[in-house]
């Protein structure tokens, strides 16, 4: 068995430690780990030995040996491999649903917010990408292992790689329109804050308004006892308001 790392993952890892989101890096490589665990078992339990483990910057990925006696045992238009295949690869989405369907077990019966000193809604989250990402009809990803291993099985091996290639194609153009939109829509986003309604007080008394931090077009700050106002054009300083 070998093991193989990509050395990219550690420009990932610089990448996520210089945006200081390297927690959830974390998470999503700790449940990748999971989901191809998942994987593993399987195919083990399905009388495949390993072959090779590879460490990659979006997860990590095993590569099974294949045995003749899968290749001579025919189903319908392929063979045991192609099935012991789709198998396998669905194996490692439904580890992700297990484990989402558990926590959010968990959190029902005991309302807390962690599980292993992990925030639960970053658990689920992190479980539901994963889980959507791997079943993109693309391969290698599960989804595309998934569709060619079927197409395969009832409509033969060439068909399943066109079939695979042309989805995957339409895909790909889909996402990125989707991408680009959601870019487009961003980039000319205009929040308005011309209008404010905040009340909370301190002990009975306003706190100090500090609303001097300004980031694009939205304004930031520290906010305590403000009635519904034109925004930049009068603020509440304790109990006076002050033109600015």
């Amino acid at each position: 068995m070998q093991i193989k790392i990509d050395l990219k993952i550690f420009l990932f890892l610089l990448i996520f430690v210089i945006t200081r989101q390297i927690k959830i890096y974390a998470i999503l490589m700790l449940f990748a780990l999971i989901h191809e665990l998942g994987h593993l078992v399987t195919g083990l339990i399905l009388g495949l030995k390993i072959e090779e483990i590879s460490v990659i910057p979006v997860g990590f990925s095993i590569k099974f040996k294949t045995e003749n006696k899968d290749y001579n045992k025919k189903i319908k238009k392929a063979n045991l491999l192609s099935l012991k295949k789709m198998v396998i690869a669905i194996a490692g989405p439904i580890t992700n649903l297990i484990i989402i369907g558990i926590v959010a077990i968990y959190y029902k019966l005991t309302q807390m917010t962690t599980i292993l000193k992990l925030p639960i809604d970053l658990v689920i989250y992190s479980n539901i990408l994963i889980f959507i990402f791997n079943l993109l009809p693309l391969y290698p990803l599960d989804g595309g292992r998934i569709l060619k291993e079927l197409v395969h099985i009832f409509a033969g091996l060439y068909k399943s790689y066109t079939i695979t290639n042309n989805i995957a194609n339409i895909v790909i153009i889909i996402l990125t329109v989707i991408s680009s939109i959601s870019i487009l829509i961003y980039k000319n986003m205009k929040v308005d804050f011309s209008k404010v309604s905040i009340n909370a007080t301190v002990e009975g008394d306003p706190v100090v308004i500090d609303l001097t931090k300004e980031v694009g077009n939205l304004v930031y700050g520290r906010t305590a006892d403000i009635a519904v106002s034109d925004f930049g054009k009068k603020i509440y300083y304790s109990k006076e308001a002050i033109d600015v």
